[in-house]
């Protein structure tokens, strides 16, 4: 019931019913030298719906890989990290937003210089590849996106 006392008409999605869910997160890294570290990921996941509402789809909004390798080097001055990302495609539905969430592959590339002991310039870019994708089913579409910065220490 509204202020005003009329009725008022109110449409919402459901997510209702029984899963079983199950998955792996693995994740290893190596420090090569002092300067050198790599890092590897990988996360795989899997579901089974046992029951749902009526008219409801169950999904867990989310891909059933995804795996990610990176590289970084830290010297006195110069720091810089490079990362790959791989994202398997997978089904959304979330009330009207239904659909497929294409793979995406998301490279990050990143690097700082410490002009002295109290002054740092850096910057990191996403999506250096500029895939055009959406991480949710009527999300915004993510391009490149690049970022600068400068860090001071008092």
């Amino acid at each position: 019931t509204l202020p005003d006392g009329s009725r008022a008409v109110v449409l919402s999605y459901s997510n209702a019913g029984r899963v079983t869910e199950r998955g792996v997160e693995l994740g290893l890294g190596y420090q090569f030298t002092p300067e050198f570290r790599a890092d590897v990921s990988f996360a795989g996941f899997d579901f089974e719906v046992k029951s749902q509402a009526v008219g409801d789809q169950l999904l867990p909004n989310t891909p059933s890989k995804k795996a990610s390798v990176g590289l970084g080097y830290s010297g006195e001055r110069f720091d810089a990290n490079a990362s790959l990302r791989v994202i398997d495609g997978y089904q959304w539905a979330a009330g009207v937003f239904q659909g497929y969430v294409p793979s995406s592959e998301l490279l990050t590339l990143g690097a700082g210089f410490r002009v002295n002991n109290n002054l740092r310039i850096h910057g990191t870019a996403t999506n250096v590849l500029d895939q055009r994708r959406f991480q949710l089913y009527g999300g915004s579409v993510i391009g490149r996106r690049v970022l600068g910065g400068l860090t001071a220490n008092f």
